[in-house]
């Protein structure tokens, strides 16, 4: 079967089915095009491993794993050097390679649902990325440079026993949304007032009994969530105060 390939931006959409062959021998049909491979959907398909022919589309700009059950990804994975969209989510991922960080146009990582403990360090290398999704994994600590990342504006990371709020720095004026909630989490550092974006923070159900009053220098936060916090009321009224224009639950 002829394909006619659209030199200019071709988005391919691999569909796997049952009975149907491996991923290899699909990926095999599109070799000689490989150059022209933009997309990759491997989504809920019963992968037990990464297909490792996606390492061919050396092109690829977006590639999609996701509800899997896929637990390891390939160091090779740094091959895929114009990737900008990585989806993992719901796999059973438990580490990521250090040469992920190679991946320098990388501006969306999803690797929620999974069994990582860890984030390789160097984090700050990621300098395009824009949002990354970490919820429900089983992460103690962020990379110490995670909010180095100058052009970071999400942050999710609910449903993970973190115990520390990442050290805060100047590099990071674009993060806007912040959710770490159910965690360990037990104070906020005091330079969480270099973080001059943030709008939206959920910390809920983790284990603060106070803020630093440097919170109240975050002028654009607009939303803040503390339930299932052990705050006293006391407490409670000292941040209203703080932040007389911001919505905040208790």
């Amino acid at each position: 079967m002829t394909m006619t390939l659209n030199k200019a931006i071709f988005s391919l959409i691999l569909f796997l089915f049952a009975g149907c062959g491996t991923v290899n021998n699909i990926c095999n049909e599109y070799d000689k095009s490989v150059e022209n491979v933009m997309s990759i959907n491997l989504r809920s398909k019963s992968l037990k491993q990464f297909p490792s022919c996606v390492l061919s589309y050396t092109n690829l700009r977006s590639l999609d794993i996701s509800e899997n059950n896929i637990s390891e990804i390939p160091i090779e994975i740094n091959e895929l050097k114009m990737l900008g969209f990585l989806e993992c989510e719901r796999n059973n991922i438990t580490e990521l390679p250090s040469t992920i960080l190679d991946l320098q146009k990388i501006v969306n990582l999803k690797v929620n649902d999974n069994r990582l403990k860890s984030l390789p360090e160097g984090f700050s290398k990621l300098k395009n990325l824009k949002s990354l999704n970490v919820n429900n994994n089983q992460i103690s600590q962020f990379p110490t440079d995670i909010f180095e990342l100058e052009n970071l504006e999400e942050l999710l990371a609910y449903s993970n026993p973190i115990n520390t709020f990442p050290d805060c720095t100047k590099q990071n004026t674009k993060l806007f949304w912040i959710a770490i909630s159910d965690g360990s989490i037990s104070e906020i550092p005091k330079n969480i007032y270099q973080l001059e974006s943030l709008e939206y923070l959920n910390l809920k159900n983790n284990q603060i009994k106070r803020l630093p009053d440097e919170i109240g220098l975050l002028k654009k936060l607009t939303s803040l969530n503390l339930s299932g916090n052990p705050i006293g009321e006391t407490e409670k009224e000292k941040i209203k105060k703080l932040l007389p224009n911001t919505v905040i639950t208790f």
